[in-house]
């Protein structure tokens, strides 16, 4: 997951969960990038830590067809392209 993807997730969950303002949200140092309020920025760093060590193990890529939970079926290929889009470590 790109870091820019990773902060619109933080933000949505910020402005959706938490009560900040969209404004207060996106109020960044132009110079360093990082948030003014330290609450936010402390928020952030706790936020990407959750994020690094994200894993998952599919079984290999000719065991057959993975059964995803929407009904759809997709060979273990396609499923580990679209957990690393997400953000996902995928072994």
């Amino acid at each position: 997951m790109t870091n820019e993807k990773m902060r619109e997730e933080f933000e949505r969950w910020l402005v959706t969960s938490k009560g900040y303002t969209r404004s207060s949200v996106e109020n960044l140092c132009p110079i360093s990038g990082k948030y003014y309020s330290p609450y936010v920025r402390r928020m952030w760093e706790a936020w990407q830590a959750s994020r690094e060590n994200l894993e998952v193990e599919l079984p290999s890529e000719y065991s057959g067809i993975y059964s995803l939970r929407d009904g759809g079926f997709y060979k273990v290929k396609e499923v580990k392209q679209k957990l690393t889009e997400q953000g996902f470590k995928v072994k």
